[in-house]
Order: C-alpha cells, then structure tokens, then sequence
C-alpha cells in the first residue's frame, strides 16, 4: 500500500516536468515498432511460425536483460502477462496473414484497436470525454484510422491491388478482429499496469515478456513442424530486439499520463499498433516504392496524431 501510495505521489510530483516527453517517448516506441514491422516482413518470407517464437523469445531474454541490467524489484503483473499474451496473438495472426500474402485484407482492422482500448477503458474505469475534448477525440481518432487504413493500402501496392487481392470471407475477417480486439487491449492492459498498478517498465515488460514466450511455444505445440525450420535468422532476431526498445518506450509513456481518461493514453494506444506508418515510410525513402495511399495514409495519420495530442488541452 506504501509502495502504491510512493508510486503515485512519484507520478504527479513529476508529472508536470514531463511535458511532451510522453509523446517523444510514444514516437520512439513507434519507430521501433517499425523496425520491428520491417522485420516482420522480412522474417515471413522464412517461415511464419518459426519466426515468431524467435522474435518472442528474443523479446522475453532482452526484457531479462532489461530487468537484471535496471536492477529492479520483480513484482508479479497480470497485467502485464495478458499484454503480453494478446500482443502476441496479434503479432501471430499478422504473421500469417503475411505469409499468405493477405495482410491488406488484415491489417486494416488495425486501426480500429484504438476504439477497443476506447471501450474498455470507458466500461473499466467509466472514462468520459464531453465538449471540445470529445470533439477533438473524434476528429483525430477518425483521421488516424483512416491514415492508417490508406498506409497498409498503400504498402500492398494501391487500391488496383488491395481490390483485386481482397477477400472478406469469415477466416481474414476474424483475423482482422482478432487483431483489432489483441492490440487494443494490449494498449489497455499496458495502461493498467503502468496508471493504474503504478508498475515500473522493467517489470512490466519481463512480464510481457514471459507471457508473449507462452503464445510462442503453445504455438509451436500447435504447428511442431515449425520445430524443423528452427535456425538463426538475422530479420527475427532484430525484429525481438527492436520489439523490446520500442515497448520500453511504450510503457515509459504509458507511465507519463497520470490517468486512466487521459487522452494522452488515447494517443499511445494508436502509437503502440500504429507500425505500419514507419514501415510505409521505409518504403518510400529506403525501397523507392512510392505510393500515392500510402503518402496520403502517412500525412493524415500525423495531422490525426497532433489532433489527439492537444485533446487533453481541450475544454
């Protein structure tokens, strides 16, 4: 109760110092999200199952890296392990739908994983928004999603592809939920455990970590011919290890807002699933592989951002 009560008062002592450096730190998560995203990419052209259970037992050793460097006191986070959990299962269902070349169909549901951790947040912790900052919330959140709904077009070759290669029958549209449903509440979970529990970052993400190891091998349980094309492969492994900076800036934002109806926890939990930006703008600077969309998906998701940004400031 002491420590809680030490965490919180810590919080909003230094709350007013923090200033933008709950957004910088959120803009460092997403960066590395896409490096973890290019990854991804990369690593689903080897084989989608065995890949992941390297990327997440990358990520579970560099979070106990994190932790025994940090020295911190290990506390046990439930949060924290279902973030890790359905982060998991997310990052799953997208590395197959790569694999079968369906990611367009996919991806999409994305950027609706901010109205998930919307809801939960608002049926949990009763978080209302009214006026101007609802106004506000609205405009960027609608503007976001759309960004990023015209980005992961743009990535798949433009609306003659996404058209041609689209199928919404029932498997990639439940993909697409469960998606969307996974990384929302990743977001909100991660929210928990930094707001609510007042957990440091080092143990919320060992515990993200062990639960992200436990989706990795229950899968591989599934699918054991993936046992057999185990090796060392250089776009996994940097994927784990960019997956680990980019949630370390994550839950250190995450633990800058204060509040459970802080907007500002609106604007991480798009951050968080937002990847496909970066990766967009890979593309185009590293690949040349313009794309009218995913230009227009990149500029309008920024003016969505800068919109949920000064919703707290909104009456």
């Amino acid at each position: 109760m002491q420590d809680a009560k030490r965490n919180g008062m810590f919080i909003n002592a230094h709350s007013s110092g923090y200033g933008m450096n709950w957004l910088v730190n959120g803009l460092l998560g997403l960066l590395f999200y896409g490096a973890f995203g290019v990854a991804n990419k990369y690593a689903s052209g080897i084989d989608s199952y065995a890949a992941n259970l390297l990327v997440q037992t990358t990520f579970m050793i560099g979070a106990l890296l994190v932790l025994v460097i940090a020295r911190k006191k290990l506390r046990w986070s439930g949060d924290a392990l279902l973030a890790g959990l359905l982060g998991s299962i997310g990052t799953w269902i997208v590395l197959v739908a790569l694999a079968k070349n369906q990611l367009i169909v996919v991806y999409p549901f994305v950027a609706l994983s901010s109205i998930v951790f919307i809801a939960a947040n608002t049926i949990v912790y009763k978080a209302r928004y009214a006026g101007r900052k609802l106004a506000f919330l609205l405009a960027g959140l609608c503007l976001s999603c759309i960004g990023v709904f015209f980005a992961a077009v743009g990535g798949s070759g433009g609306f003659t592809s996404f058209l041609t290669t689209m199928r919404l029958d029932a498997v990639f549209l439940l993909e697409g939920i469960g998606v969307m449903v996974a990384w929302g509440l990743l977001a909100f979970f991660w929210m928990r455990a930094r707001v609510v529990r007042s957990f440091d970052e080092y143990t919320t993400l060992f515990w993200s970590g062990i639960g992200s190891l436990g989706v990795a091998v229950a899968m591989l349980a599934w699918h054991p011919e993936g046992l057999t094309q185990l090796h060392l492969q250089a776009a996994p492994i940097i994927g784990g290890a960019a997956l680990v900076v980019a949630s370390l800036f994550m839950l250190k934002a995450f633990g800058m807002t204060k509040t459970t109806s802080s907007i500002k926890n609106v604007v991480l939990s798009f951050l968080t699933n937002g990847e496909i930006i970066p990766v967009t703008i890979f593309a185009l600077v590293v690949l040349r592989e313009y794309s009218l969309e995913g230009i227009v998906g990149v500029c309008v998701s920024v003016v969505g951002v800068l919109l949920l940004s000064v919703a707290d400031a909104a009456q």
